[in-house]
């Protein structure tokens, strides 16, 4: 990809977030990521992670570092054109029916990213209010499919099925980010100027973690997602401890007050 506002450099990251921004990239708030400047610089100096200053309160804690996330806002034409063409109707209505997607009202978000180093998100299937996700891989760096930055598509393990048996019998229940060790991978995105394009559900885990050098090149993608304008269901919000069956629960030694625990404890004794 020979386009200028793909190809920035920097001999430190002072000088990339300074070209970056002459290109007209700005911070664009993303899980995964830190939420200020000042913040990820001081993460990437000394490396000490404040939890609360990621995004992603769904999970963020999982996660050993945390990125900073660039979108480009001065696009050049063929950019715009494939903005375009993801926003179209013609677009919307292969989705549709490629996906099986509700007939309810969508609104449509798109643009070129760019994700530095520490960008980390654990395994996840989307939030509920998410109808359809895309990534189209535009990087730089010619060695790109050799870079641990790719996005990772996982499956439970074994002895972790039952969540997505709890997500299935709880639709009122917000999926959640969960430890990397409940997963195991089967496919990594790893091409240049290849697409993704999934419809969340229960079982649709992937996950990101971008530890690498990005003063040459930057892990960059044309990225969007489709969000349902209402869910029609209030959404109880939970962590992945409050997924995590270990045996003093299974033995039946843990006590479910709440309304919610008394109903998980319903699904957890059908599963079992």
């Amino acid at each position: 990809m020979s386009l200028k506002v793909i190809n920035v450099r920097g001999d430190d990251f002072d000088e990339l977030h300074k070209k970056l921004t002459e290109c007209g990239y700005t911070h664009q708030a993303h899980p995964g990521t830190f939420q200020t400047i000042k913040k990820y610089k001081q993460w990437r100096t000394k490396k000490v992670h404040y939890k609360k200053d990621v995004q992603g309160s769904r999970g963020a804690d999982l996660c050993e570092g945390g990125g900073f996330a660039y979108r480009l806002r001065k696009e050049p034409k063929i950019i715009q054109d494939l903005a375009r063409v993801f926003k179209s109707k013609e677009m919307e209505s292969a989705i549709r029916d490629k996906f099986n997607l509700l007939s309810e009202d969508v609104s449509i978000d798109v643009g070129l990213q760019k994700y530095t180093h520490g960008y980390e998100i654990s395994p996840h299937p989307d939030t509920r209010e998410k109808a359809l996700t895309w990534m189209l891989n535009l990087n730089s760096d010619p060695n790109s499919y050799d870079r641990d930055y790719h996005t990772h598509f996982l499956e439970f393990k074994k002895p972790y099925a039952y969540v997505k048996s709890i997500w299935e019998s709880m639709p009122y229940l917000q999926r959640t980010w969960v430890p990397w060790s409940w997963c195991h991978t089967v496919f990594q995105q790893k091409d240049d100027n290849s697409i993704t394009i999934f419809s969340p559900d229960n079982k649709s885990m992937h996950a990101v973690k971008a530890f690498y050098g990005d003063l040459e090149h930057q892990r960059t993608q044309i990225y969007g997602n489709y969000w349902y304008k209402s869910v029609k269901a209030k959404l109880t919000a939970v962590t992945y401890r409050d997924l995590d069956i270990d045996t003093s629960v299974k033995a039946g030694q843990k006590k479910f007050d709440t309304p919610f625990q008394k109903v998980y404890r319903t699904v957890l004794n059908k599963i079992f």
